[in-house]
């Protein structure tokens, strides 16, 4: 019994994990909006960030580190 809640337990903490260490592509050099990669999951277990969500009018965002030179 403890061996088959042990492999539950692993199964469900592999599938549920991310591993995202890539930030969202740019095709401008040195750019200045350059995605940071972090991310959460919300309180309705949506990740939130790097290009993953959308805002209600559809348009994908991201954070951007501290100190960005981004016009936004």
């Amino acid at each position: 019994m403890i061996c088959k809640i042990l492999i539950i337990s692993v199964v469900v903490a592999l599938t549920s994990a991310q591993d995202i260490t890539l930030k969202a592509p740019s095709l401008a050099v040195n750019c200045g909006c350059q995605c940071s990669n972090y991310i959460f999951r919300d309180l309705r277990g949506i990740t939130q960030g790097n290009c993953n969500s959308a805002d209600r009018t559809g348009a994908k965002w991201c954070y951007v580190d501290r100190g960005h030179t981004c016009q936004d």
